[in-house]
């Protein structure tokens, strides 16, 4: 028999603690648990069947423990202990020291935390959802004290929206936009990742009475310092100085726009060492660019200048058509531009047409026309939008059904026309390129050859003379070496009779030995050099058939982009084979010249 087992000592059941006993292990405040909870990402989990008991919650042992050894607890014990000092001076009536400690009580941070729930930048991207929401949620909301929600908080949250969308309109990342009752939904694409918030419309607002602001404010010290962290790594990769300054000439609460914020290059290198540690590959960040470059809407609305009347929701038009590369006047905004400018191109409003004073050589629209064209990355026909019409139905981009509706059937069909109209002018510009090409090449080579000739015919004369004068001087050098010769010829005669006898008698015992040595050698590199061949002749085949694979599956955009980079390919190989040509002449130009300069003036003679 072995030894009887505590309860709770094994098994599952001490894998998973209750909320009372954590409570009273770490010795906090129901509030404060709560508090850390969510601030380390800490959640309820759900317990096998036979530790199921009605209205407990239960978390794992390890989180608990994970929350003990935290610095963040000594903090919120220091930070009662010195309330408690304020209330008793407060009491005893000591205000002076009651204002003295107010001013230094303990602040933490919650940078660590950042750090920890997210060791690499694309992980705080991908959890940057919720932030996002609940930021823009405070920012539409106002201040009150009975539910603990401050001016401060409210002005933090307006700036942090407001940098984070500055840098989508910088990096022309929006990518789709949809008005639903709650409010506006983006969807934004930052380096590989898709990030999708909502933003409530900018309405006077109720709050309501059956929510816990506290535990919201809560989620909101977390996620002030993520977005903070978010936005610092953004810009500073932008080359951009954080935090960003406003013009105060130009920035007012009721009249803000975009254009307040003095964007500066970041002088400092002070973020260099700390990025090293966040540094994405470089090659992932091409792959990041090359996928944000290729998008087709990016610059849907450039060279388009709107104006927005005041009835419509100004900014998130400003947002929407600045991110996409158009510019926006309104009534009342710095730069003066007024309704009846000549510039503008479109004007946005919401009203009845007998309401409308319209001019020549603009388009009249409703501000839905501009959701639309952004989520289908092409300019809509405007019939459709004009004031005063029913307008066609705004369909969602964030689902992807089997069924389609009529309405994004006919926007598919307008989407081919496009196409085909882009890939007609491709086409026709890439003729006409070719064309150009050909011409400039018969011109150039016209003249190049004319150039060769003449080059030619005075390279042949100077040959010519070469030729002459090496045989005045061969027939000197002949006259002299017959002499020579024969006075020298008689002794090698003598000398080379007494040799040969001797080298042919040494010679007859070896010669069979070396010949078959040599025999085998020759068969064996003849051997190698054939399977060289074999390899090189069975390579030339895979690259041809990869080739024609490759060229089956193009499109005929590619084909023929294909084909001219071929043609340029050919052009700069006949050029350099020109290029060495007349390097060759040139040499032969100067060796003669030389040649000529060094002969004594009795030779040339």
């Amino acid at each position: 028999m072995g030894k009887k087992l505590k309860a709770g000592t094994s098994g599952e059941s001490c894998k998973f603690i209750s909320r009372a006993k954590a409570i009273r292990k770490l010795q906090v405040s129901l509030k404060d648990f709560r508090r850390l909870c969510i601030l380390k990402g800490v959640f309820p989990r759900e317990p096998p069947q036979k530790l199921k008991q009605k209205h407990l919650s239960y978390y794992h042992v390890k989180d608990i423990n994970f929350l003990m050894h935290d610095r963040i607890i000594q903090k919120f014990r220091d930070i009662k202990s010195h309330i408690k000092k304020i209330k008793k001076a407060k009491v005893r009536g000591r205000e002076l020291q009651a204002k003295k400690l107010t001013k230094n009580t303990p602040k933490y941070t919650l940078n660590h935390l950042v750090k920890e729930r997210y060791p690499s930048f694309t992980d705080a991207l991908r959890d940057l959802d919720d932030p996002l929401c609940l930021i823009n949620l405070f920012a539409a909301l106002h201040a009150h004290k009975e539910f603990g929600i401050p001016r401060e908080t409210i002005e933090k949250c307006i700036k942090l929206s407001r940098e984070f969308n500055l840098f989508v309109i910088k990096s022309k990342s929006l990518r789709k936009t949809f008005l639903s009752i709650k409010g506006i939904y983006y969807q934004a694409e930052i380096q590989g990742q898709q990030i999708t918030w909502i933003q409530p419309f900018h309405l006077p607002s109720n709050l309501p009475v059956d929510v816990d602001y506290k535990v919201m404010i809560t989620f909101y010290e977390f996620y002030e310092t993520l977005v903070k962290f978010v936005n610092f790594k953004l810009f500073a990769e932008m080359n951009i100085k954080y935090p960003l300054e406003i013009d105060s000439s130009i920035e007012n609460e009721n009249h803000f726009c975009y254009k307040s914020y003095i964007v500066k290059n970041n002088e400092g290198n002070l973020f260099d060492e700390e990025n090293q540690k966040y540094k994405i590959d470089e090659k992932f960040q091409k792959e990041i660019e090359q996928q944000t470059s290729d998008f087709p809407g990016k610059d849907l609305f450039k060279d388009l200048v709107f104006f927005l009347s005041t009835e419509v929701p100004k900014y998130s038009l400003e947002f929407v058509i600045l991110s996409f590369g158009g510019q926006v006047y309104w009534a009342g905004d710095e730069s003066g531009v007024k309704a009846d400018d000549k510039k503008i191109t479109h004007y946005i409003t919401d009203r009845k047409p007998e309401q409308i004073k319209f001019l020549k050589n603009r388009e009249y629209i409703q501000p839905q026309w501009i959701y639309d064209s952004v989520n289908n990355a092409i300019l809509l026909p405007i019939k459709d939008y004009s004031p005063g019409k029913l307008l066609p139905p705004h369909l969602s981009p964030f689902e992807q059904s089997l069924y389609q509706p009529e309405r994004q059937k006919e926007i598919n069909q307008l989407k081919g026309e496009a196409n085909e109209q882009l890939e007609e002018e491709d086409e026709a510009e890439i003729k006409r390129l070719l064309e150009e090409e050909q011409n400039g090449l018969n011109s150039d080579d016209e003249e190049e050859e004319d150039e060769d000739i003449k080059e030619e015919q005075n390279l042949d004369e100077i040959e010519d003379e070469e030729e002459e004068e090496e045989q005045e001087e061969n027939e000197e050098d002949e006259e002299e070496d017959e002499e020579e010769d024969s006075e020298s010829s008689e002794e090698e005669e003598i000398e080379s009779e007494q040799l040969s006898s001797e080298i042919v008698d040494e010679v007859k015992g070896g010669d069979d030995d070396e010949e078959d040595e040599e025999e085998e050698g020759d068969d064996k590199q003849y051997d190698f050099q054939k399977e060289k061949q074999k390899q090189a002749t069975k390579g030339k085949k895979l690259a041809k058939e990869q080739k024609e694979l490759a060229k089956t599956m193009m499109s005929k955009k590619d084909k023929t982009l294909y084909r001219i980079m071929n043609h340029k390919k050919q052009k700069a190989q006949q050029e350099a084979a020109k290029l060495i040509a007349k390097q060759e002449r040139i040499k032969r130009k100067d060796e003669f010249l030389n040649k000529r300069k060094n002969q004594p003036k009795q030779a040339l003679k």
